[in-house]
């Protein structure tokens, strides 16, 4: 629990209070990267805040980290504080603060702060970009009644471990753009809305010669394909595991059944559009195969919100596919941490499986040893701010940059938006820690079926060095290394092309001897 870093009760005391939590935007990573400034950074936001709070009855009650819980008497006093912080940060590059506000119930024990104050604004900060602040519904109740302030709905949040769903706004601040805002005065005169209006229409003109063909890009590249017959057209059922998760699964072709597995952030309905399952990377395997794949447990269309994301768990969702699509025998096509599910269903049902296909292939969650330190530190920062950041749109954007890093703006930006749309920020934590702990390497050497290893040369998410392990402790397995960076293969691109250039002819082994082989 946070620690008092200035006076406070001895004794247990209760209060209605407005809450303001702070933390410094991307401070891990920053701190990865260069440890001298993280914590001037750090001393930076201590001192303005300790400088600020007076001027609006605030004191600082808590520090966690490089975040700060600060109490106010009222609602209005914490957003005017707000501001004012984000104001004088607005020409500082170094230091970026997400804010958070929240009118609750607040226990002061000793040297801890407990109550629904505390855990609300902790968790709605995560949801401002750098630079910005948000605040809960009970604040905007507190100040609609000031025409001065704008904000933009963000609509009501789960958040974890909060009870019930929270409404959620952005304030409006300085260097910070809403998009469609409106004034918190929904009764004001028309010449305050007319204003707002116009400051909008004046700010969205100075950014849009370079920012509009990228947002008008990336709508017509999210909403037009869905407009449109999907090329691949896939019927869609469901089973349940053996623990009672409800498994989404994707029926499409005809001919000897293929079985993909891809780990978290799948979406079978979305997915026809994005880099993971689209239609370009499943045309050549659906015109001679039956292709079946799923959203595992936590994805997609299939039961979210669970916390057991093991190897074992996940083969229990292969395990019920396969079986509820009467599938057997059948090949599998294991992609990035899916391949740790496909290791270990063909260790374990090794009479069921023609052949393998491992693209973004690791056996188990040791670091690369080429690493150097300080590239094991930016990694592990990486990491760690993706994992507990996934609901802020900068995160996502990040994460598409080491996935994709050759993608264009727009690319990126989709595929972004479908990750959001496939999985929430829970269920991101939950798997990455269980990630930590994967170790399939005994299952590798058990694996006898035909195995083809893909890796891509310069892929950061899984680097050469854990492709390689794959490969050797898998009995005649195949190793192919392909140029590029790439941990998703973009369609349309060269490494696209190699992935299916290998792919298809070995999957078609499995076809009839009579059925002529496709020209390459």
């Amino acid at each position: 629990m946070p620690s008092s870093s200035e006076t406070s009760p001895t004794r247990s005391t209760r209060e209605l209070a407005a809450i303001m939590f702070s933390d410094i935007a991307g401070y891990t990573l920053i701190m990865g990267r260069d440890e001298d400034k993280a914590i001037r950074a750090l001393a930076d936001h201590r001192e303005l805040l300790r400088k600020l709070l007076p001027m609006f009855n605030g004191r600082m009650i808590g520090e966690i980290g490089d975040g700060t819980l600060s109490s106010f008497h009222s609602a209005l006093d914490a957003v005017n504080c707000a501001r004012k912080v984000q104001s004088t940060l607005l020409d500082d590059s170094e230091l970026q603060l997400r804010i958070g506000i929240h009118v609750g119930d607040v226990l002061f024990q000793e040297n801890t702060v407990l109550g629904d104050g505390v855990n609300v604004a902790s968790r709605i900060h995560a949801l401002a970009p750098p630079g910005g602040i948000c605040i809960s519904d009970r604040v905007y109740d507190e100040i609609r009644n000031k025409p001065e302030l704008a904000v933009k709905s963000l609509g009501e949040r789960t958040l974890k471990n909060v009870s019930r769903p929270i409404r959620v706004y952005a304030l409006a601040v300085p260097g910070v753009t809403l998009g469609k805002s409106t004034t918190i005065d929904e009764k004001s005169p028309r010449g305050n809305r007319l204003f707002v209006v116009a400051a909008i229409v004046v700010v969205v003109a100075a950014i849009a010669c370079w920012t509009l063909h990228v947002e008008i890009a990336t709508l017509a590249r999210i909403y037009v394909p869905r407009l449109l017959p999907p090329e691949v057209k896939q019927k869609i059922a469901y089973c349940k595991t053996s623990d009672g998760v409800r498994i989404a699964y994707g029926v499409a072709g005809k001919g000897p059944p293929i079985v993909i597995s891809v780990g978290l952030g799948t979406h079978l309905e979305l997915g026809l559009f994005s880099p993971t399952y689209n239609s370009v990377f499943l045309k050549p395997l659906v015109a001679r195969h039956t292709v079946v794949q799923y959203d595992g447990r936590g994805s997609g269309l299939s039961d979210r919100g669970l916390k057991d994301y093991s190897v074992e768990a996940r083969l229990r969702d292969l395990e019920a596919v396969v079986d509820a699509a009467k599938l057997d025998p059948f090949a599998l096509y294991g992609i990035s941490a899916g391949c740790e599910v496909v290791i270990a269903y063909a260790a374990r049902h090794p009479k069921r499986v023609t052949r393998i296909v491992l693209y973004a292939a690791d056996v188990d969650s040791s670091p690369d040893p080429n690493l150097t330190p300080e590239q094991k530190k930016t990694a592990e920062a990486a990491a760690t701010l993706i994992s507990n950041g996934w609901a802020s749109s900068d995160v996502l954007e990040l994460w598409a940059s080491f996935v994709m890093p050759s993608a264009s703006a727009v690319e990126r930006r989709f595929f972004s938006e479908v990750m959001r749309e496939s999985v929430t920020p829970e269920d991101i934590q939950a798997f990455a820690v269980s990630e930590q702990s994967v170790d399939v390497k005994p299952f590798a050497a058990q694996i006898r079926a035909p195995t083809l290893i893909i890796q891509v040369r310069n892929d950061v998410i899984n680097p050469l060095a854990a492709g390689k392990k794959a490969a050797s402790m898998i009995p005649g397995a195949r190793f192919v290394i392909i140029e590029g960076a790439d941990h998703i293969p973009i369609p349309g691109t060269a490494e696209s092309a190699e992935v299916a250039r290998l792919v298809t002819p070995f999957f078609d082994e499995d076809l009839p001897s009579a059925a002529p082989s496709p020209s390459l």
